[in-house]
């Protein structure tokens, strides 16, 4: 972990580190190529960009997805129609390009 701000509450000290970055914002920057590989360096890159670690995506699609999509048909119980497959063409190789720049320091949560 990088070296971070000095925090002190009740007599007991301890540092944090800037944690931030969102998978989203890579997904909706429409890119491609040399300007996707500055946007992920300016985010991750720990030498010569800001070195965010955490990255937050999605679980389905959001007000600020490329399009409207569910992992579930409505009413399937049995989750016979579950299916990842956009998330594997799209959001998931922007979440290992940003890993591999941030290093073994990233951290990956996903909320709906």
């Amino acid at each position: 972990m990088r070296e971070g701000a000095q925090l002190t509450r009740n007599n007991v000290s301890a540092y944090a580190a800037l944690e931030a970055g969102m998978a989203r914002v890579l997904q909706t920057a429409g890119d491609t190529g040399d300007k996707l590989r500055e946007i992920i360096d300016a985010y991750f890159d720990p030498e010569h960009g800001i070195g965010c670690t955490l990255c937050r995506s999605h679980i389905q699609s959001r007000d600020f997805s490329l399009g409207n999509y569910a992992y579930l048909t409505d009413g399937d119980e049995g989750l016979e129609s579950f299916n990842v497959d956009r998330d594997h063409m799209s959001i998931l190789p922007l979440i290992k390009r940003a890993a591999g720049k941030a290093g073994s320091c990233f951290r990956l949560f996903s909320s709906p």
